[in-house]
């Protein structure tokens, strides 16, 4: 990935109402209502609308998801598809991938995919 496209929102074209503030945030979004604060968090979101990510690498891996919340570095990050999910706390369920309605409150908390 080359410097510019760690520019956040670099590819959308079609979202409307985010928030990105860090270097790598939504980089390839185009969709609605996100909010993403951090290094890399929703860095590779492309259609899911309505997440919230804060800290390094929250959701970083969320592609397609709506509706997750994510606060804490790493926070659902291996999420792909998984909607509905709340994690608090730094690696707070890392690897769900498609999980779908989890909370999650604690550091390091169902790093498991469930």
């Amino acid at each position: 990935m080359s410097t510019s496209q760690l520019v956040s929102l670099f590819a959308n074209t079609e979202g409307n109402y985010n928030t990105a503030v860090g270097a790598g945030t939504l980089v390839f979004n185009n969709a609605d209502s996100n909010t993403a604060i951090g290094v890399g968090a929703l860095l590779l979101n492309i259609g899911g609308g309505l997440n919230t990510a804060v800290g390094v690498s929250a959701l970083q891996s969320n592609s397609e998801a709506s509706r997750n919340t994510a606060i804490g570095s790493d926070a659902l990050f291996s999420n792909v598809t998984g909607e509905f999910n709340t994690a608090i706390g730094e690696s707070a369920l890392a690897s769900n991938t498609q999980g779908e309605g989890n909370v999650c409150n604690g550091r390091f908390v169902a790093l498991f995919k469930h």
